[in-house]
């Protein structure tokens, strides 16, 4: 009996505890859950894992604050790197910069703008060659291959900004790569050199890339200063996107060289080619371009083009001819010509508003909504 009476509390207090770890699993399903795969190992490796993680998050913030630290000290010492670049140049091209690992990138933007600002011609030669001479050229042409595009891009960018003419072969080959941004960086560095490899790959670029990068490339090359004698070939294209890439590039302010060729675009069969040839010849602003664009727009049947020809003049009613093509438009027998060319004349002040006025008869309530607005304002 006694044997009985001590062993029943025993069993009690077990029956006690797997009733209480019962209820620890119920309370905690997710350990329950991953009990048989939470083994010892699975426990140090989580630990090793955390531990490399904390000492890569530590070194990480170490290299932060040391590179923080030495740009710091760089930038307190940039006349000095300065210095050091025009010594550099006085001792001749064969000279060469010596710099630490922090002190590269700014030594290297040094070098870039010293060249851009510079306008003695044997000087620049000279910073072309310690920019060389330094190893920076080196390794430009081997970020010409890297696997990030970035570093395409950045590398293509320094060498049209230091006139690199003799890397147009290797940049051209890049015309075929993958990413859009480091295609349209050749083709401007291309540009800028006055790269003689330019007319062969510049009708084969336009001709071969979707509606999308059509559009986005053409908006690139405005910028690039693509010289006339480039552009003006492509004109006769029998390819329409090959001429409407011509009549938007072609579209420079004063760029009266154009209008003559441009003015064959105002009757292509392309709408599309049109529009652009008219709206270049408005950019293009010389009292000649838009008398060309006031003839053909009285035969151009399209109320749309002329509707955009409205908006695009409104940015240039102070030359002679802009207001004439302004008061022609807002005549127009389409509404919505005549409303584009009513607010860009509202724009114009006084003398807008009296040609506004003069046009009541044919729309007298949209006349008296500008001319209320203007006075209102």
């Amino acid at each position: 009996m006694l044997n009985a009476s001590l062993t029943l509390p025993s069993i009690a207090i077990g029956a006690t505890g797997a009733a209480a770890s019962t209820n620890s699993y119920e309370y905690s399903p997710v350990l329950y859950k991953f009990q048989g795969y939470i083994t010892p190992l699975i426990i140090k490796l989580l630990i090793f894992l955390t531990i490399v993680f904390l000492l890569s998050l530590a070194f990480y913030i170490l290299v932060i604050v040391l590179t923080g630290f030495e740009r710091s000290f760089v930038h307190k010492n940039l006349r000095k790197l300065k210095e050091r670049l025009k010594q550099c140049v006085v001792n001749g091209s064969e000279a060469v910069i010596r710099y630490s690992y922090f002190e590269k990138s700014l030594i290297k933007e040094i070098i870039i703008e010293g060249y851009h600002y510079e306008r003695d011609e044997l000087k620049r030669k000279a910073i072309r060659e310690i920019y060389k001479n330094s190893g920076f050229f080196r390794e430009d042409l081997a970020n010409l291959k890297s696997f990030f595009w970035w570093r395409r891009v950045s590398a293509i960018e320094n060498l049209e900004r230091l006139n690199m003419v003799e890397t147009d072969r290797i940049v051209a080959s890049l015309l075929n790569d993958k990413n859009f941004e480091v295609k349209y960086s050749a083709v401007k560095m291309l540009a800028a050199t006055r790269s003689p490899l330019l007319p062969e790959v510049l009708p084969t670029l336009l001709n071969g890339n979707e509606r999308w990068a059509f559009r986005y490339l053409v908006n690139k090359l405005y910028n690039s200063n693509i010289p006339n004698s480039l552009l003006l070939p492509l004109i006769p294209s029998e390819n329409r996107d090959i001429r409407k890439a011509a009549a938007v590039l072609l579209g420079k302010w004063e760029n009266s060289e154009a209008v003559a060729e441009l003015e064959k675009l105002l009757s292509d069969s392309d709408r599309y080619v049109r529009l652009e040839a008219f709206l270049s010849m408005v950019r293009i602003g010389t009292p000649e371009s838009l008398k060309l664009v006031v003839r053909h727009v009285r035969d151009e049947k399209d109320a749309g083009i002329r509707a955009e020809i409205s908006r695009e003049t409104a940015n240039h009613v102070n030359v002679d001819g802009g207001i004439e093509l302004l008061e022609l438009l807002a005549g127009d027998d389409n509404f919505k010509v005549a409303f584009e060319a009513f607010f860009s004349l509202s724009e114009m002040g006084e003398e807008g508003h009296c040609i506004i006025s003069k046009l009541s008869h044919k729309y007298p309530e949209l006349s008296k909504a500008f001319i209320k607005t203007g006075a209102a304002s």
